[in-house]
């Protein structure tokens, strides 16, 4: 049995779809026990205990110390990541620690410690191999099936665009005129639907805001039984959004939609221009021209869709993806050679809960600090309390 320990400070999207799942095919075919744990929850015997080690985002000071002790052991160490953590613009897009000096620094310090770096974007291979001990790149595609199609009912045109709360800014600069425009002209044909991010659009009845769906299943449920079949993603054309991955290609063309996609990558990596998707600059004339260009041509929309969906099936479907990561992780699924044991192991848990404090006292000072301590173990425990009712 080979052991994979995945570490992440929580339960987070990128742990899930981005390792767990691509890794469910190799459980029963390499006999892989894959096992997720908290980074607060890891004791030393896990890391004693494993073969592969993986950590997600890992830029805590307790995964510093955990790598450190998996190196000496001789362990395969991974580092998965998925955004340009080094570079997060100010803005909602990512957690304020990330623009901590401290955390960044212990970012590379922990590449350091890792023989391969996972992710699914090459420019997070360019900017970020370097940083590894062995130079190892691994790369993995999202499977996603494509969902059975509802009939046209004949009814208006339904219009999605489903993204998190962060993302609302960036909707509302490059959007909002045109869909109100776009909704006004055209009441009786269409209807816009916005998941998650706020239009700021709130009088018109064709046009629909909801708060995030937070059960993915509940999320897919909705999306497919409101027989959208026109999506909209919008993003920044910045270095940071460049290294993202194209989720909303995936996403949409599985629920029969045609995207209409900034014109910048990770789209430009997979979309062909009015062939299986539309890319538009992030301007009022483009998005207007777009967005109407598919309203009234049902034809481009026919086109457009069936070609997405040929792509999706062709290159993300669940045997093409796991022969294309199972290529370039085999290498590394096998028993750790060295079973020898560290005499003496720190205690993990005292060393995140330090770590925490210290990195509260230097960004914000004694007294700041000490508030903002307060403020965290309120806000743990009105959680502990939410969850008990």
């Amino acid at each position: 049995m080979i052991n994979i320990l995945v570490e992440c400070p929580e339960l987070i999207a990128s742990v899930k779809v981005g390792i767990l799942k691509p890794l469910e095919p190799f459980i029963e075919k390499y006999k892989c026990n894959v096992i997720y744990k908290r980074t607060i929850d890891i004791k030393t015997k896990d890391i004693c205990n494993c073969d592969i080690f993986i950590t997600v985002r890992g830029c805590e000071f307790m995964t510093l110390q955990i790598v450190k002790i998996a190196s000496k052991l001789n362990k395969t160490i991974i580092y998965y990541l998925d955004d340009d953590l080094l570079n997060v613009p100010i803005g909602p897009w990512c957690p304020e620690e990330y623009y901590n000096q401290v955390v960044k620094k212990n970012l590379i310090t922990v590449m350091s410690y890792c023989n391969i770096l996972w992710g699914v974007n090459n420019l997070i291979c360019e900017k970020y191999l370097k940083y590894t001990r062995d130079k190892i790149w691994i790369s993995n595609r999202t499977p996603m099936s494509i969902e059975r199609s509802i009939e046209d009912n004949g009814e208006k045109l339904h219009i999605l665009y489903a993204g998190s709360e962060s993302h609302s800014k960036v909707l509302q600069e490059n959007l909002s005129k045109v869909i109100r425009a776009l909704a006004i002209k055209y009441s009786e044909m269409v209807d816009f639907t916005f998941i998650g991010a706020n239009s700021g659009i709130n009088n018109l009845n064709n046009v629909k805001n909801i708060p995030t769906i937070k059960n993915y299943d509940k999320y897919k449920e909705y999306v497919r039984n409101n027989n959208f079949s026109i999506g909209i993603a919008v993003i920044k054309d910045e270095p940071f959004f460049h290294c993202k991955y194209y989720n909303k290609f995936l996403e949409y063309t599985s629920i029969n939609c045609v995207g209409i996609y900034t014109n910048c990558k990770p789209y430009t990596y997979v979309v062909k221009n009015n062939e299986n998707g539309i890319l538009c600059d992030n301007t009022y004339d483009e998005w207007y021209k777009s967005i109407e260009m598919l309203i009234i041509n049902k034809k481009l929309r026919d086109k457009c869709l069936k070609n997405a969906k040929e792509y999706v099936n062709e290159y993300h479907n669940n045997i093409s993806t796991e022969i294309h990561l199972e290529q370039q992780l085999k290498p590394y699924l096998k028993k750790s050679e060295n079973k020898k044991t560290l005499k003496f192991l720190p205690s993990l848990k005292l060393i995140y809960i330090y770590s925490r404090i210290d990195m509260i006292y230097k960004e914000f000072g004694i007294f700041r600090g000490s508030i903002q301590i307060i403020k965290k173990i309120l806000r743990k425990i009105k959680k502990i309390g939410e969850k008990d009712v």
